[in-house]
């Protein structure tokens, strides 16, 4: 199963979601962990804040780079996560990551904050991010 996970820039939000829903089904060769933001040329690093509220969690973010969204990467994914609302024509294969913690709600863009505010962002991504691992394995 592919699951790519969708923001704006794909430096803050969805490579945390990435790499720590990654972390989670490490070895699971059933699942394909991707991301990739909307309005990226791609190449960029990690945010230096999301890659420490990573590394806090033993995961190391050092070799991500961002990638733009192709409508091909889309189109090929069993299961699109955003954590904003977008994409309307593609909207059967797209689940708001806030979904599966029971919320509807978008995840607000850190971008320029300092570090307690990707800490707070992490902490309220977590409970969906470990819900869709939970949905992901078929134990929810």
């Amino acid at each position: 199963m592919k699951v790519v996970f969708i923001c704006t820039g794909n430096t803050c939000r969805s490579p945390m979601a990435e790499l720590y829903v990654a972390s989670r089904l490490k070895g699971d060769a059933r699942f394909e962990i991707a991301s990739a933001g909307l309005a990226t040329y791609g190449g960029s690093r990690i945010s230096p804040a999301a890659g420490a509220v990573l590394k806090k969690l033993g995961i190391d973010p050092s070799f991500f780079r961002s990638r733009p969204a192709t409508l091909e990467m889309l189109r090929s994914s069993d299961l699109v996560v955003a954590v904003i609302q977008t994409v309307p024509e593609k909207a059967p294969a797209i689940r708001l990551l806030a979904e599966f913690s029971g919320g509807d709600a978008d995840v607000p863009d850190p971008f320029g904050g300092d570090q307690s505010t990707y800490d707070h962002i992490f902490a309220v991504m977590r409970p969906s991010l470990d819900g869709l691992v939970d949905y992901l394995k078929g134990t929810r």
